[in-house]
């Protein structure tokens, strides 16, 4: 995954569980915020399109609108086994011969492992030896090529089948879109006889319906095999029992031989019902195999087209952008219906805030300021000049100008310009006082600011070079002063009006 990549922001709805969360960074996150100029996906996941429909409407907001002031982002609102019973027709696939006695006794007379000429002629052991590795033998072919007939046997079964099944799967509304295409892919696999880690593609129907066709020739083959396997077995009867009456001195072979007699119906059995299933009459006769097999990919090739699933997505270039998703039915017959006649299933809304981006904010709030040379008033006594010094604090309503950059959608750093009145003049101060210095805009919707910085303000000081201390005959005049701008600090709050 890029870096860039990896900071565009993820919002994933799961229709089927009714979840909803967000990624972003390439990991989970709760907050909805990306930076400008990146992109925002919202993926409608576990969406099941032959039930539902699906719309997305996008807007862009420089000002968030008040319907979504006071809103959060959220709502509003065994497999093989399975597939098998779910096909008509039930499983007649032919049963695998087992004899794991014969490796047995096989590994009891290998050369080298007795001394068979302890005790009387070998003979009859070495006979004995050879036309058990030659059932073995057989029988490993046998299970080989019931394996490949079992698979073919297997897809012509799901091939002769009615697909109304896959439709009644896909249209449930209680099974999860992922677990339906599980299945369903089980169900192909099987029916297109396609290897594990492969795709079936449309070059590959001819292949399936040869193997399809062969399916006759394969049972014929079989049906040779197993009964030299029954011939060969009876042979071996005959021969088990003059071994077994004989001194052969290999007291290891005796419980192995006592086990194979337990053993002999069952595998009697099983090549008994491999007979009379290959001899009974073929149920394929009449079946268009390619028909059938098109008929198969053209679904398979749906379902493989369809990941359940939409992802709409926008880039991030307003302040604000909302996402509207709303999800409907759809008719019986998995048609989209009139739009007026359409009936809402779910409703989910998003608010995405974006950040990294300069913009002008406006607050107004109070302010508490400290003047670095105290304001003084003055009089004269006994035709002296003198002053009373005044307080140096002063706390003043102002209205901020807020130059900011926005870092998240936590805070935004910002250089601050306002204008202040003093709320204890005194006569001392002008009636208007400037401020600039920095400012942090904090709060989930951006409307508090917090500020520091310079003031400037007017402040009355002597004038006509006049200094306290000084001896001064005014009568009944004024004391001569003038309005100079000075420095002082400021810090305060302020209310965001407009961002």
């Amino acid at each position: 995954m890029s870096i860039t990549y990896a900071q565009d922001l993820h919002i994933y709805y799961n229709l089927h569980k009714d979840s909803l969360w967000y990624v972003k960074n390439g990991k989970p996150t709760t907050k909805l915020e990306v930076r400008k100029g990146k992109q925002i996906y919202l993926h409608l996941v576990e969406y099941n399109n032959y039930l539902y429909s699906s719309e997305n409407v996008i807007s862009y907001h420089s000002v968030l609108p008040p319907e979504f002031a006071g809103q959060t982002s959220g709502f509003l609102g065994l497999v093989p086994t399975l597939i098998n019973s779910l096909v008509p027709g039930g499983s007649a696939l032919l049963p695998l011969m087992q004899a794991p006695v014969f490796g047995s006794m096989l590994s009891v007379l290998a050369p080298g492992t007795n001394d068979l000429t302890a005790r009387g002629s070998n003979e009859d052991l070495v006979e004995y030896g050879e036309k058990l590795q030659g059932l073995e033998t057989q029988r490993e072919m046998m299970n080989a090529m019931m394996l490949d007939l079992n698979a073919r046997m297997n897809a012509e079964r799901y091939l002769r089948s009615d697909l109304s099944f896959i439709n009644n799967l896909i249209t449930n509304p209680g099974i999860a879109p992922s677990l339906i295409k599980s299945m369903l892919n089980q169900y192909f696999s099987e029916a297109l006889m396609i290897p594990d880690q492969q795709i079936f593609q449309l070059k590959d129907i001819p292949s399936l319906v040869q193997k399809m066709e062969e399916i006759p020739s394969l049972k014929a083959d079989l049906l040779i095999k197993s009964r030299e396997y029954e011939s060969s077995l009876s042979d071996f009867k005959r021969l088990h029992k003059r071994v077994k009456n004989s001194d052969h001195g290999l007291d290891t072979l005796y419980a192995l031989m006592k086990e194979f007699e337990n053993k002999l119906p069952e595998i009697e059995k099983l090549n008994s019902r491999m007979v009379n299933s290959l001899s009974a009459d073929s149920a394929s006769a009449g079946i268009d195999y390619k028909e059938a097999v098109q008929k198969v990919f053209l679904k398979y090739s749906e379902i493989q087209n369809n990941d359940f699933s939409v992802t709409y997505t926008t880039e991030a270039t307003n302040k604000y952008i909302l996402f509207d998703l709303k999800v409907f039915l759809r008719d019986s017959n998995s048609l989209i219906v009139d739009e007026s006649e359409r009936q809402l299933y779910k409703k989910v809304n998003a608010k995405v805030i974006t950040y990294g981006e300069f913009g002008l904010a406006t607050s107004v709030g109070v302010q508490g300021a400290r003047l670095v040379h105290a304001p003084e008033s003055y009089y004269v006594l006994n035709n002296v000049l003198l002053s009373e010094p005044k307080s140096r604090y002063a706390p003043f309503v102002a209205s901020m100008f807020n130059f900011h950059y926005q870092m998240s959608s936590a805070y935004s750093p910002a250089i601050s310009l306002g204008v202040g009145l003093p709320l204890n003049n005194e006569d001392v101060l002008g009636n208007l006082s400037y401020l600039v210095g920095p400012s942090l805009i904090v709060g989930k919707f951006k409307n508090i600011v917090i500020s520091g910085g310079f003031i400037f303000s007017k402040v009355n000081r002597l004038a006509d070079g006049l200094n306290v201390g000084d001896n001064i005959n005014i009568g009944a005049g004024q004391i001569p002063t003038d309005s100079r701008f000075e420095q002082g600090y400021f810090i305060g709050i302020s209310y965001n009006i407009r961002s």
